[in-house]
């Protein structure tokens, strides 16, 4: 359901304290005379006006109809006589509900000869009556306690029913999840492999490092590692939007080429020999020297046997030496060094 709110304003319920129309206001020996409040919806009490016995505290309290449990409480210092209280209550909720006092006293009409309810223009807000506690029945021949009272409601139009219906938004996808380039260079086009026209506006976040567009596709070439993320939408219709993200793997160049000699003179019809030389960094992808043993057993989990059973050479046979086994790799080379084993 919809509402629509135009506004709020100011409404002003109830007696004034000096009505005599009515009945005759009297000062009582007792405190807790409640009156009584209807609300179909959350309002503002503003403020109140009472006529107070003695200067003093008095402690206001919002309610339940019925009820000795507070909603709200607000203790405030009046001077003796009629006076505008501010209370700024938020009323949360339509329900049936009570504003007392519970200290000393305040005025009221015991014998209350006009007619309830005061309603507000809205309907939403209804004074009903009165009682002689908090716990005792609504009664409408009293009047208790509290005049002028301002509350401030909204100003709305009838509720009207809305239908929202909610459409899943067409297929984004391209011709690659994820990227992966070398350093300084631009990657192939990624292209769209769903319906291009599905979505009028396509844009990457970063937009550093990705060029092109969604007819010929994108291509990437950022300095590091980045992931980036398409968002499509439409600008009209339902108003869709889909996102897809694209990680790009930017791996460093290994080695380097160099030619020499780096300048040449050559003579018509003669030639010059030129040499490469390519130096590529190696990686250690395997390091074990077989040094470190608890008892028969190496750190790595590896057991180390001897079968020997003599000869002439200073290790025992079946042993394998503590030489140091490494596998080197660079960009086209694999390198094993230092492989021993001893017979």
């Amino acid at each position: 359901m919809q509402q629509a709110s135009i506004g709020s304003a100011n409404v002003t319920l109830g007696l004034t304290p000096t009505t005599s129309t009515c009945g005759t206001i009297t000062m009582p020996s007792f405190s807790d005379y409640p009156l009584r409040l209807n609300t179909t919806a959350t309002t503002t009490l503003v403020s109140v006006d009472v006529t107070a016995s003695a200067a003093g505290s008095y402690v206001f309290k919002l309610r339940a109809s019925g009820s000795t449990t507070d909603i709200i409480s607000t203790t405030l210092t009046l001077t003796a006589g009629t006076q505008t209280v501010p209370l700024n209550w938020s009323i949360p909720a339509a329900g049936n509900y009570q504003i007392t006092s519970t200290t000393s006293a305040l005025s009221r009409i015991s014998t209350y000869t006009c007619t309830y309810p005061f309603t507000s223009p809205s309907g939403a807000i209804s004074i009903v009556g009165s009682a002689t506690s908090s716990t005792a029945s609504t009664s409408t021949t009293s009047y208790s306690s509290f005049y002028n009272l301002v509350f401030n409601e909204s100003c709305a139009t009838a509720r009207t029913a809305v239908t929202a219906t909610v459409t899943s938004p067409p297929a984004l996808s391209l011709s690659s999840s994820t990227v992966d380039i070398c350093a300084g260079t631009a990657s192939d086009p990624v292209t769209l492999t769903s319906v291009a026209a599905s979505f009028d506006t396509y844009s990457w976040n970063p937009t550093t490092g990705v060029s092109g567009n969604q007819a010929t596709g994108w291509t990437f070439n950022p300095a590091t590692n980045t992931t980036y993320t398409l968002t499509a939408s439409q600008s009209g219709g339902s108003m869709c939007v889909n996102q897809i993200t694209v990680p790009v793997t930017v791996k460093p160049i290994q080695g380097t080429i160099s030619v020499s000699p780096t300048t040449a003179s050559v003579c018509a019809g003669a030639s010059q020999t030129l040499n490469a030389t390519a130096t590529t960094s190696q990686i250690t992808i395997l390091s074990e020297n077989f040094e470190t043993f608890s008892g028969t057993t190496m750190a790595n989990g590896w057991i180390s046997i001897n079968n020997s059973t003599g000869g002439h050479l200073p290790l025992p046979h079946g042993t394998l030496m503590h030489l140091p086994i490494i596998i080197m790799m660079g960009l086209t080379t694999i390198i094993l060094t230092a492989v021993i084993i001893a017979r």
